[in-house]
C-alpha cells in the first residue's frame, strides 16, 4: 500500500510538472500570435496581455485554437514566404501547449521562470522620425449606411527630399476605422474633385473614392502591421508634396465619434531604388444571394519593363472568404504563386515577401477573390451584392508594393 501511495504521489507530481504554465510556456505563445489584436485597444475580443486578464479566458482561448477560429486566417507561406508569418500561422506544438495549459487549470507558474522579455504586443516601429498628425480632431458622423469617408490635408514637415522606408500609425479610435489611405496629390489641389476649395476643416471624400491625380503611398486596414522596406528601398517624398489622409469610418448611423489618428514615417536621406504602391482588381461582379461566388481576372504588365513585386495586400469587405494571386507564363498558365489564403476582414495584411518576385514585362498577373454570401457567414446580405466602397458592399483589390 505504501508503494502504491508513493507511485500515486509521484504520478501526481509528474502530471503537475508536465502542465504548462503561463510565465514559462504560454505567455510567449500568446505574445507571438494573439496580443497584437487582443489588447486594450485592439480589434480582438478580450485582452490577453497579462495572466490576470488571460486566465478567465483560458477555456475560450483553447476552444478558439482547437476549432481553428484562431489565429485568424492569413496567407499560406507555402505559396510564398513572407515576413511575419511566424506571428500569423500557429505551430502545432504551440497550439498543443496552449490547449494543455487550459485543460490543466491554466496555472500561472513562477514569473521569475519566464523568459524575461518585456511584452510587446503592438509591434510598432521604434525608429520613426517624421510625424504626420491630423491637423484637428475629426468629428465622425456615419451616414445612413454607417459609412463616413473623410479627408484632410496633412502638414508636410520635411525640408529636403527623403525616402520613406517604413510606415506606421497610431489609431485613436480603432473600432470605427474601416481603413486609412495616405495619399500624395500630384496636382496640389486636394478636394478639387469633390468641389471643395477650402480644405482647412477637411472634406467628405466618398464619391469617387480618390481623385485622378492621387497616388496612394500606404494603406491600413484591421489587422495590419507596420510596413518596412528592409533593403533600404523607399518611396521618395519632396518638401512641397501635398499629403492627404483619407479615413474610412464605419459605425452606428447617427452616432458621433472623435478620432485623432497619427501617421509615423521611417525615412532615409538616400535609397538604392524607389518603391511605389499600385492596385489592380475587378469591379464588374455580382455576388448572388445565399451563394458562394468568386471572380478571376488577369492584368498584363504594361509598365514597359520588368517589375519586382515586393508584397501584396488583398482587400475585400465582410463577405470576403479567400484570395489568390499568380503570375502567368507566356502561354497563360499559372507559373508563380504570389499569395493565397483564407480571408477575414478583421485580419488584413500587407504580405511583404522575403524576396522580391520579378513580374516580366508583357506577362500577366491573375487575381481571384472569393466571397461567401451564404447563411454560414454572419455578415451575409439579403440580396445581390455588387462592387461598392461601403462596408456593406464589396471590393476585390490587390494593392502591391513594387520597384523597377
Amino acid at each position: 500500500m505504501l508503494m502504491l501511495a508513493l507511485i500515486a504521489c509521484g504520478q501526481d507530481a509528474a502530471d503537475t510538472a508536465a502542465t504548462p504554465t503561463w510565465h514559462e510556456d504560454v505567455e510567449p505563445i500568446v505574445e507571438t500570435y494573439c496580443m497584437g489584436c487582443h489588447n486594450e485597444f485592439g480589434v480582438g475580443r478580450g485582452d490577453f496581455t497579462s495572466y490576470d486578464l488571460a486566465y478567465p479566458n483560458a477555456d475560450r482561448m483553447a476552444a478558439w485554437v482547437s476549432s481553428g477560429e484562431m489565429p485568424l486566417p492569413s496567407a499560406d507561406p507555402e505559396c510564398r514566404p513572407y515576413r511575419g508569418h511566424e506571428h500569423l500561422v500557429m505551430a502545432d506544438e504551440d497550439q498543443a501547449t496552449l490547449i494543455a495549459w487550459a485543460d490543466g487549470g491554466a496555472p500561472e507558474g513562477d514569473e521569475q521562470n519566464g523568459d524575461g522579455t518585456a511584452t510587446s504586443f503592438g509591434r510598432h516601429l521604434d525608429d520613426v522620425d517624421v510625424s504626420l498628425p491630423m491637423p484637428f480632431t475629426a468629428q465622425v458622423k456615419p451616414k445612413d449606411d454607417g459609412n463616413h469617408y473623410f479627408c484632410m490635408v496633412l502638414d508636410n514637415p520635411i525640408t529636403e527630399p527623403l525616402y520613406v522606408t517604413g510606415f506606421d500609425l497610431e489609431l485613436d479610435n480603432t473600432p470605427v476605422v474601416h481603413h486609412t489611405l495616405l495619399i500624395r496629390d500630384h496636382g496640389g489641389d486636394a478636394g478639387a474633385g469633390y468641389g471643395v476649395t477650402d480644405t482647412s476643416a477637411g472634406f467628405d471624400c466618398r464619391d469617387p473614392i480618390i481623385e485622378n491625380d492621387w497616388e496612394i503611398l500606404h494603406g491600413w486596414a484591421p489587422g495590419m502591421e507596420p510596413v518596412t522596406f528592409d533593403d533600404g528601398f523607399g518611396i521618395k517624398i519632396e518638401p512641397g508634396d501635398q499629403l492627404v489622409l483619407q479615413m474610412h469610418y464605419y459605425g452606428e448611423p447617427g452616432a458621433t465619434y472623435e478620432d485623432a489618428t497619427v501617421y509615423w514615417l521611417q525615412t532615409s536621406d538616400t535609397a538604392p531604388g524607389e518603391v511605389y504602391l499600385d492596385v489592380r482588381g475587378p469591379e464588374n461582379f455580382e455576388i448572388p444571394q445565399s451563394e458562394a461566388y468568386s471572380k478571376t481576372r488577369s492584368y498584363k504588365n504594361t509598365y514597359g519593363v520588368d517589375v519586382r513585386l515586393r508584397g501584396i495586400w488583398p482587400h475585400m469587405h465582410l463577405l470576403g472568404d479567400s484570395y489568390q494571386a499568380w503570375l502567368l507564363d507566356d502561354e497563360g498558365n499559372r507559373d508563380t504563386c504570389l499569395v493565397t489564403g483564407a480571408y477575414d476582414f478583421d485580419h488584413q495584411f500587407m504580405y511583404l515577401f522575403d524576396e522580391p518576385v520579378t513580374w516580366p514585362s508583357g506577362d500577366k498577373i491573375e487575381l481571384t477573390c472569393g466571397w461567401d454570401n451564404t447563411e454560414s457567414n454572419p455578415n451575409a446580405v439579403d440580396g445581390v451584392v455588387t462592387y461598392g466602397e461601403g462596408t456593406s458592399e464589396e471590393m476585390c483589390y490587390f494593392l502591391y508594393y513594387a520597384s523597377l
